[in-house]
């Protein structure tokens, strides 16, 4: 590529990384309180997975030991 060329592409690739810069925090923006939620319910999520296997040890137990 011709220095005119690379530097005719910097400029396109920077307008290209504004607009999509400006597209997505406008979506972040809009949709903030979802995209909270979102991950709060999926943190919820992957604390369940690993508590789940807790409490079926728990349960195990208890009735190895019959301590209903």
């Amino acid at each position: 590529m011709t220095p005119e060329e690379k530097e005719k592409k910097r400029i396109e690739d920077e307008k290209t990384n504004a607009r999509a810069k400006e597209m997505l925090s406008s979506y972040i923006v809009k949709h903030k309180w979802l995209m909270f939620f979102g991950f709060l319910t999926n943190l919820a999520g992957m604390v369940g997975e690993f508590v789940s296997p807790l409490f079926i040890g728990w349960v195990v137990d208890a009735i190895t030991e019959a301590d209903f």
